[in-house]
């Protein structure tokens, strides 16, 4: 069984009201099924969550292939870190727009597990 880094989140763009919502920085290769040297441009990137101060307890995602699994995590607009992963790695980006995910997650959020993050502020 595999766990997807990124995946629909099961809320949508504001549905938190309230709450601090943490700046998180990746810090370790996110679990997907994209090519390692693709899934390491995450790291270092920086942006701010959409979910509250604690990590979203039980976002279902996945975006390739299987069954979408129940992911403690936080929740990240996807524009906002696709952007961010353009300015950060090039190479990565390149790879997830080519392979379409850039356009399919328009409007839709990307889930990082709680592991692969710190919360900078």
């Amino acid at each position: 069984m595999s766990l997807f880094v990124v995946g629909y989140g099961t809320l949508k763009h504001g549905d938190w009201i309230g709450g601090n919502m943490p700046r998180i920085r990746i810090i370790a290769i996110p679990p997907d099924q994209a090519p390692e040297d693709i899934r390491k441009g995450w790291i270092g990137c920086e942006f701010s969550a959409e979910s509250p101060d604690e990590p979203f307890p039980g976002a279902r995602c996945g975006i390739r292939e299987g069954s979408p699994q129940n992911v403690r995590g936080y929740i990240v607009n996807a524009t906002t870190a696709f952007d961010e992963l353009r300015r950060h790695s090039k190479h990565s980006y390149d790879w997830w727009e080519i392979n379409g995910f850039v356009m399919f997650f328009a409007g839709k959020s990307l889930v990082f597990p709680e592991d692969v993050c710190q919360v900078i502020s």
